[in-house]
């Protein structure tokens, strides 16, 4: 608990820095009276930490938004809401423990049936866009505790658009609005109600060139300009095309992993 008093004249302004609210006073140095400032940036004591905006198959009953509670200490969010692309207010009583988890889900029974989590709360009104949406939470008395605005580009994680994957914060005790904060989650449904990430995963180096000499794939050299884009269409008939090595290829066949894994991959450079 911090205090910050400043007197002018015969009146004191007053700042109090309690479980990271601000509350501020204005008055004569005999009759104080304190409440909360809304005005100044948000305090990160909640925080959110994973988001699913985009499910696989484009099942918005499966939106979810999960926060975190950064402090040490159970924080009461009764009558807390969370605002900007989803709406939705925390009923009375409603208590998240230290270091918890909390889901906020569009349908809880679909992400409960889907995904065995627990601790859901909703559903929450409208849906998180797929292009990008912004997020607030506030506390009971509209104070803005976190917010963020995410996008489904760069500079934020492409991967938790559509993929399956969610958007992940890597440390769950960084802020919320830097896109350099999140990443795609390690695995399909992410992680909803639990750690992001083990703590001892690392998440590894980004690999930017690739080369495999011995994978077979197919070549063609037209002579002319009559093959136009067919070829292009996955119906091409590649039959006559010569065999030979390339660096890195494409096939529409699929491969399971269990458990799912989320793996983002990105070609770019010049012919």
């Amino acid at each position: 608990m911090t205090f910050l008093i400043a007197p002018i004249g015969r009146t004191c302004l007053v700042s109090l820095l309690a479980l990271g609210l601000f509350w501020t006073v204005s008055g004569r140095a005999d009759s104080l009276f304190f409440q909360p400032d809304t005005t100044t940036a948000a305090d990160s004591v909640v925080a959110f930490n994973e988001i699913m905006y985009h499910p696989a198959a484009d099942d918005s009953a499966l939106e979810w938004v999960e926060l975190y509670n950064q402090m040490s200490v159970d924080i009461e969010l009764s009558n807390w809401r969370i605002e900007g692309g989803i709406e939705f207010r925390f009923p009375a009583n409603t208590i998240l423990a230290a270091g918890n988890y909390l889901v906020v889900a569009a349908d809880p029974a679909a992400l409960q049936t889907a995904r065995g989590v627990t601790n859901v709360f909703g559903p929450f009104t409208r849906h998180l866009s797929n292009s990008g949406d912004t997020l607030r939470l506030r506390n009971h008395n509209g104070r803005l505790m976190d917010e963020l605005s995410y996008g489904d580009g760069e500079p934020w994680p492409v991967a938790a658009d559509g993929s399956g994957a969610s958007l992940a914060k890597r440390d769950k005790f960084s802020a919320s609005s830097p896109a350099a904060n999140w990443r795609a989650s390690a695995r399909v449904g992410g992680a909803p109600g639990r750690a992001n990430f083990p703590e001892s995963e690392s998440t590894g180096p980004v690999i930017d060139q690739l080369l495999n000499p011995d994978s077979a794939a197919l070549w063609f050299v037209p002579t002319d300009d009559s093959l136009g884009w067919s070829w292009t269409l996955p119906t091409f008939d590649d039959i006559s095309w010569a065999p030979g090595s390339a660096s890195v290829g494409f096939d529409a066949a699929v491969t399971s992993a269990s458990p799912p894994v989320a793996c983002a991959y990105s070609f770019d450079g010049n012919v």
